[in-house]
Formats: structure tokens, C-alpha cells, sequence
């Protein structure tokens, strides 16, 4: 784990407003971050917001939300494991000269 939370975006979209809660989902939604699904009765983070003018919602499972809590202080939402790949993964390997990474989207 990093000693300290960073942020990689300069020029990210501009967000307007945006509002964030974890809730109890009703039916089966989709993580926005590593794309597995949220089940009926699992809590997740419920954001919605404008960015730019442009109006969105988010819902991230409770793991991504507490690895993107505890390792960035600003992110963009859906961005999470190009992130943590880029920061983490990137110049790793596993002592056989093949990058090692622990993203779920890039064989982790």
C-alpha cells in the first residue's frame, strides 16, 4: 500500500457537483470501476453529479470504493484500475521478466 494518497489528474473533466452515498442495492447493478456485479442486498457507492454540464450517475462496488479511498485523493469514476495499473503495476514483475499486476482488467 502507498504511504500516502496522490492524484493524477491534471486536466480531468471540471466537476460541477456531485454527490455520493453507499445504499443497499434493490436489484443487480454493474460496478463502474471492475465491472463485476453488485447483487441484491450488497452495498455500494451511489454517485451522481454534473461534469462539465454533462449529468451521470456511478455505482462502485464496496472494494473498489475502499481501494480508490485509501490510494487517491482524486479520480475519475470508471477509471479506477488505469489508475491503480498506472501507478502501481506499471515497471512490476514477478521475477521472470513478465509484468506482474493485480488490475482485474489486465489479468490480475
Amino acid at each position: 500500500m502507498l504511504d500516502s494518497c496522490i492524484c493524477i489528474y491534471n486536466d480531468g473533466p471540471s466537476c460541477d457537483f456531485v454527490s455520493e452515498k453507499v445504499q443497499r442495492a434493490c436489484k443487480e447493478h454493474q460496478c463502474c470501476e471492475c465491472g463485476q456485479p453488485i447483487k441484491s442486498g450488497d452495498e455500494y457507492e451511489y454517485a451522481r453529479g454534473a461534469w462539465e454540464g454533462n449529468f451521470d450517475t456511478f455505482k462502485t462496488c464496496m472494494t473498489c470504493k475502499r481501494i480508490r479511498d485509501s490510494l487517491f485523493t482524486c479520480w475519475v469514476y470508471g477509471g479506477l484500475w488505469e489508475d491503480v495499473h498506472e501507478v502501481i503495476c506499471l515497471g512490476q514483475d514477478n521475477g521472470d521478466g513478465e509484468p506482474f499486476c493485480v488490475c482485474p482488467r489486465r489479468g490480475g
